[in-house]
């Protein structure tokens, strides 16, 4: 029988160019228009400084990369590989200085206030059936043909052979027609984008945007069929290129070594689950991640690295907590029968208790000696001199802070004091070695084990809270090919 299949459930991120212009986008104050000439209305100046405020509260920092060119005054159109959320075309419209015009589809916007910001920000909504992006058409060639900038995000629909539509080729077809149809003949500018965008439980302290540099234009057929025309098709397969070498996607090997952690990880969860059930004796070794989690791997990589990121950190959170799990048991197990029941390590809990007020007047006793040790360097780890010495040093120092600290009190409280006070100091001191071995040897070791269920429990929170993400992505990827599950 050949290997099973495992699926879920039943970021090197590549160096960028040092030459390239990096930005940091201002969330708080407006700037005016590179273009002087195109007149930004001022509902979305002010509904794009009310964007950027509540980006600077709410969420992270907004870096637009190599965007020399993309914020000139030519019609231009700026090309996102995944299919477009509301949340990213605010961020969008926030990066650029430029007004731009988001192609979105109607599903994400939701609410009144989704539809306010929508039209007062220019964006272009076309309905989910029918036409789809070709009836907002006219309103992109417009825009293309008065200097503007359009946003175009992927198609999530899928076609008859449950590919993904093509962003490249909405692009360039737009393109063609805004070319093509005004009065005066104009070249407009294809930019694909590479977006690390934010994503639930991430770590990442910043949104980057990568403007790539403009695909390379060929020939162009005027009113020629998109279907039949080779420079259009050309421009489409270079603008996939570009999407595929996403600025921030994983690296091949770091993919890979994602992969093989995921497989354990699933292999963990399912030998846990079958583990519970009575009488099953089947094991996972021959089980394999599946050709669909392969592909989803590869596509998100390029498609939403983002994403793909912060499963990974959720992934290796997993295991690290997994693997601190393991260790801890490991020194359950080994520290001996004392530490088999919560009755016999109740005197440690105890002694841990009450003798803290012993140990913590010891160390006030002790202060000044541990103070004149460091500085004669007896704490060293590595020292030359012999160990003769040092211990002759040690005790020199011990004896003379205690005649010393007993004189002071004799002078200050009378001798009464002091001789209460003397018997003490050797009595703590050999008190304050025992509860230092005892805080190393018992009461962490005590505390590993009375911890250790809930710590159990973290880790099974962690790993299912991982698979849930990870199913979700799955089902999205499974709805864009039109894949049943």
């Amino acid at each position: 029988m050949g290997p099973h299949r495992l699926l879920p459930r039943h970021i090197g991120v590549v160096e960028q160019d040092h030459r390239q212009v990096e930005r940091r986008v201002p969330l708080s104050a407006d700037a005016k228009a590179p273009n002087p000439g195109l007149k930004m209305p001022k509902t979305y100046r002010l509904c794009r400084s009310l964007v950027r405020f509540w980006f600077a509260l709410s969420f992270h920092r907004i870096r637009l990369l190599n965007a020399q060119k993309a914020e000139e005054e030519n019609p231009a159109i700026f090309a996102v590989s995944h299919p477009a959320g509301l949340l990213d075309a605010l961020i969008l419209i926030s990066a650029f200085e430029r007004p731009v015009h988001c192609v979105i589809e109607q599903s994400v916007i939701r609410g009144p206030m989704s539809g306010f910001l929508a039209r007062r920000l220019g964006m272009m909504v076309f309905e989910d059936s029918g036409d789809g992006w070709r009836s907002v058409l006219p309103a992109c060639c417009a825009a293309l043909t008065g200097g503007r900038a359009l946003i175009v995000f992927a198609d999530k629909r899928t076609s008859a052979n449950g590919k993904q539509r093509s962003v490249a080729q909405t692009v360039a077809h737009i393109a063609q027609e805004a070319e093509g149809c005004g009065p005066d003949q104009i070249e407009v500018s294809l930019f694909p984008l590479h977006l690390l965008l934010p994503v639930a439980r991430s770590r990442s302290s910043e949104l980057l945007i990568y403007v790539d540099s403009p695909a390379t234009r060929g020939d162009r057929r005027e009113g020629s069929d998109e279907a039949s025309a080779p420079g259009l098709q050309a421009l489409a397969a270079e603008i996939e290129s570009r999407f595929r070498d996403n600025a921030f996607r994983l690296q091949p090997e770091d993919l890979r070594f994602f992969l093989e952690d995921l497989e354990e990880v699933l292999r963990a969860d399912l030998a846990e689950d079958w583990a519970s059930r009575p009488d099953w004796k089947q094991d996972t070794e021959g089980f394999r991640l599946s050709r669909l989690v392969k592909s989803w791997a590869e596509q998100v990589n390029f498609l939403n690295p983002g994403s793909l990121m912060s499963l990974r950190e959720s992934l290796d959170s997993c295991r690290e907590m997994r693997r601190r799990s393991a260790l801890h048991r490991l020194e359950v197990e080994q520290a001996g029968t004392w530490l088999s029941s919560g009755i016999k390590r109740v005197p440690v809990y105890v002694e841990s208790i009450v003798g803290l007020p012993v140990a913590l007047y010891g160390s006030l006793n002790h202060l000044a000696i541990l103070l004149v040790l460091y500085a004669a360097g007896s704490f060293r780890k590595y020292s030359s001199r012999d160990r003769t010495t040092e211990w002759v040093i040690r005790v020199v120092v011990v004896l003379g802070c205690y005649a010393a600290q007993v004189l002071l009190l004799a002078h200050f409280m009378g001798r009464a004091a002091a001789g209460y006070y003397a018997p003490t100091l050797p009595l703590t001191g050999a008190y304050l070695a025992r509860y230092a071995w005892l805080l190393r040897r018992r009461t962490r070791l005590a505390l590993l084990a009375l911890l250790m269920p809930a710590r159990a429990a973290r880790a099974r929170q962690m790993r299912k809270q991982f698979l849930d993400d990870l199913d979700r992505s799955l089902s999205l990827h499974e709805e864009m090919l039109g894949a049943p599950r």
